[in-house]
């Protein structure tokens, strides 16, 4: 869309009629009142002898203005008036005629000055230099070849002075109303800029907001998931357990779906952003570690914390939360793919500066009484990596002698 189209709203039938009808009528009507007062000092002059007479130190010039010429006057003040109808199409030639016209009518001034505003709208000084010149010479003709009569030599000077003034303030009211056209169109394109700008940021905050809504219901499905899947799976695979395990397995896997369903309330009224769900659960922080390793122990994964772990008292909450879904994340990953084998986990950092995560377990083997792996969605890496990259930090993930190694570094602050 171009600035044009932007400067004004599309335009009806009716107001292009009403627009060019509108100004033919005040030219029309202009043109009749200056041709009729030209008509009338004529008429006036034929009564008085054709001769000058010093008055002063000026000269009455009484000859009065002949029928042929207020003819030519007419016919010429009509054509340029019907031309009007063709400026929009060819602006300067439209322009130049009519201010040339000038010099022989009266009748088609305003018709001229309408000329000048609609070309000065294009605010170009190139046409100025045109019209200019043009505009003086036609002016001082048609003072010269049919001046007022009875009119002094300072009165036509102050005719042609007025006239000029005229023009010139036809050409600053044309200039003016392209200034504020090319403001409103520009207004116009900032205003569509920033509208597309929005809409835009709009679906991008959308997709953002998906992409938490998802991630968020990893984190915190996949873990409990996982720990049904486990003991479901030696349900499924030791059909000689006693009634006992049986029970227990039975009531782990209970307890996780109600703790499921729990979480993913509590994880849905965050993302919701409801003021009336005050009884939500906090996301988890580190303050939650050994609630999570308790549960990694009672499924049957064997953690080792090793190394001294920094204090996490004055640990920022962000910062706490997303190393606690990467160490959820992680042992819930060892669960689904190396069932039954230990996981190494170590907290290191310096305090107030970073803090680092580096969480491993043995690749599987074949042994039978871990049961079926459990399958994936290929999320759970993408979403640390993620989280980890908003955070600040940086993350590896990597094989190494036959461990499968994570690492995670992040800052103390974000």
């Amino acid at each position: 869309m171009t600035r044009s189209q932007l400067s004004e709203p599309p335009a009806t039938t009716w107001r292009r009629v009403w627009g060019e009808a509108w100004r033919f009528g005040v030219s029309l009507l202009g043109g009749t009142l200056i041709f009729g007062m030209r008509v009338d000092i004529s008429q006036q002059a034929a009564l008085i002898p054709a001769e000058s007479e010093p008055i002063g130190s000026f000269t009455v010039t009484a000859a009065p203005v002949t029928d042929l010429w207020l003819a030519v006057d007419f016919v010429v003040g009509v054509v340029v008036l019907l031309a009007l109808f063709l400026r929009r199409r060819w602006p300067l030639p439209v322009a130049a005629f009519a201010v040339a016209a000038t010099a022989v009518t009266s009748f088609g001034v305003v018709a001229a000055m309408v000329c000048v505003v609609s070309i000065a709208t294009r605010r170009r000084i190139r046409d100025l230099w045109v019209l200019a010149p043009l505009i003086l010479l036609a002016v001082g003709v048609n003072l010269g070849l049919a001046p007022l009569p009875g009119t002094s030599r300072l009165e036509q000077a102050m005719t042609f002075g007025s006239t000029l003034v005229l023009f010139a303030a036809a050409w600053a009211w044309g200039a003016y109303r392209g200034a504020r056209r090319d403001l409103v169109a520009s207004l116009r394109e900032r205003a569509a800029t920033l509208e597309s700008e929005q809409s835009l940021r709009v679906a991008q905050a959308r997709t953002a907001e998906r992409s938490r809504i998802a991630q968020e219901m990893h984190d915190v499905l996949a873990h409990r998931i996982s720990l049904i899947a486990v003991h479901a799976n030696a349900l499924s695979f030791r059909s000689d357990l006693p009634p006992a395990q049986v029970a227990e397995h039975a009531g782990v896997i209970r307890d996780n779906a109600d703790r499921a369903v729990a979480e993913l309330a509590g994880v849905l009224g965050v993302l919701r952003g409801g003021e009336g769900d005050a009884t939500a659960a906090p996301q988890p922080t580190l303050e939650q570690l050994p609630a999570l390793l308790e549960d990694a122990q009672r499924s049957g994964t064997r953690v080792a914390a090793i190394g001294a772990m920094p204090d996490f008292d004055d640990l920022p909450l962000a910062t706490s939360r997303s190393a606690f879904r990467i160490i959820q994340e992680c042992l819930t990953n060892a669960r689904k793919h190396a069932t039954g084998l230990p996981v190494t986990l170590q907290i290191t950092g310096t305090e107030g500066v970073d803090l680092d995560i580096v969480v491993s377990n043995p690749l599987p083997g074949t042994d039978a009484e871990a049961g079926a792996p459990i399958l994936g969605t290929g999320m759970g890496l993408l979403g640390l990596a993620e989280r980890v990259e908003l955070a600040g930090g940086t993350m590896s993930h990597a094989v190494e002698d036959g461990f499968f190694v994570v690492r995670a570094h992040l800052p103390w602050s974000n």
